[in-house]
């Protein structure tokens, strides 16, 4: 059930594309998505010994925990090693819970083969870099933006990506301090292309200036707020569950009010969906794109409780994007056809997909949380879904495309 002001009793889909797990050792009824190679997670009971339980089960490194006392761990095991045989090994070590394999996902352009590519765009006006993609461009038409009466400002928002070009010049000095890197681990969370076809698709860099395009439409529609840039993508658009929980750790101790995901792909597992909606009830919102297949089949993190799903429309026109999800498992829809956003290089790109109405959708939240200090979780989304319009994509999402000023309005008046 997604804690959203809603319930959603749906049974959980086994899709057809997801890495089956064969009976045996593992449980028949598990529908993880592909996984890292060898690559396991799991929780761990107070006193168990994962140095003990690494040595067990055949791993080739030292196991690795979340972050120092969350007693989740990632165990490497060879990489023939199948998800059957390596969870089914984890399963029988005493003070193992809710073993799974360390799933995959990545960017919803990208899920399912499907790939969209930026186009540049020159700024109207050099010496006034904003000139070329004003908040009150057509392609955002749709959102009830700009909002005159906050600025997100106080509130920082948290871009789980494929890092930020900070040099930009609509985004310079608008970065909050305290950026990571979990594709390369260090403290520089700078978009990198690096020339590899990492995830031999025969395509190089191909997710390279996602996370600056992203970061853009935030800061278009929250002028004020600060961004946290969080690296989980690799410049080929590929992540792991593991990635997605240090990187949503990451945000969370750092101070972010908002993270933002566009990013997805199968069922992430258990441990995945528990830490998300953690975050979710300690206070932080996270928003994450529904994906670009045009299906009603459930995409996560989306789909996961204590997310807030977002799928696309045609910011000029009002009706659904041709290519986006849908389904009541999705929350709301706002704007992601042909939006103009920053790129690396100081340049600009006119692109679209759930990746850019997710954005749009954590800028809009950035505005309520402003004009709400000190509310819960539940009371911003609340604004958010409650002002939403569903007229013109009734059976889209669950409550219709999002009306920006009007949430502020609502939230404003208390």
């Amino acid at each position: 059930m997604k804690p959203l002001q809603r319930v959603v009793a749906a049974a959980v889909l086994i899709l057809s594309a997801a890495l089956a797990v064969p009976t045996g050792s593992a449980a028949a009824d598990e529908s993880w998505g592909p996984g890292v190679p060898g690559q396991f997670i799991a929780r761990l009971s107070p006193g168990a010994n994962p140095s003990a339980i690494n040595g067990a089960v055949g791993g080739v490194a030292e196991p690795e925990e979340l972050t120092p006392g969350s007693s989740i761990w990632l165990f490497r095991l060879s990489p023939d090693v199948d998800v059957s045989t390596g969870v089914g090994r984890l399963k029988q070590q005493s003070g193992v819970n809710d073993p799974q394999p360390n799933v995959t996902a990545e960017l919803p352009e990208f899920f399912g083969g499907r790939r969209y590519f930026w186009t540049d765009q020159a700024p109207a006006d050099p010496s006034s870099p904003r000139s070329a993609y004003a908040v009150t461009q057509p392609a955002l038409g749709e959102a009830g933006l700009p909002s005159t009466q906050t600025t997100g400002s106080g509130i920082v928002v948290a871009v789980l990506d494929t890092g930020i070009d900070a040099t930009h010049p609509d985004l310079s000095g608008r970065l909050a301090p305290g950026g990571r890197d979990f594709v390369d681990d260090d403290a520089d969370p700078s978009e990198v292309a690096n020339q590899r076809d990492d995830n031999a698709n025969g395509l190089v860099d191909e997710a390279y200036g996602h996370g600056t395009y992203v970061a853009g439409i935030v800061a278009l529609v929250a002028p004020e707020a600060k961004i946290l840039p969080v690296r989980i993508l690799d410049s080929d658009g590929t992540t792991s569950a593991w990635k997605i929980m240090r990187g949503v750790r990451h945000a969370d101790v750092s101070g972010a009010r908002i993270a933002n995901l566009s990013l997805g792909g199968l069922d992430l597992g258990d441990l995945v969906e528990k830490e998300l909606e953690q975050t979710f009830e300690d206070g932080m919102i996270l928003v994450a794109a529904a994906g670009n297949e045009n299906t009603s089949d459930q995409r996560y993190p989306a789909a996961n409780p204590g997310v807030l799903g977002v799928t696309a429309i045609n910011g000029t026109t009002g009706a659904k994007a041709s290519f986006s999800n849908h389904g009541s498992w999705i929350d709301v829809a706002a704007p992601g056809v042909e939006v103009i956003s920053t790129y690396p290089g100081a340049r600009w790109a006119r692109w679209g997909g759930t990746s850019a109405s997710a954005p749009v959708v954590a800028g809009t939240a950035a505005l309520v949380a402003q004009a709400m200090p000190g509310a819960d979780t539940d009371d911003i989304v609340g604004r958010i879904t409650s002002t939403s319009q569903s007229d013109q994509i009734s059976g889209v999402c669950a409550y219709g495309t999002i009306d920006g000023s009007a949430a502020v309005r609502q939230a404003l008046a208390g």
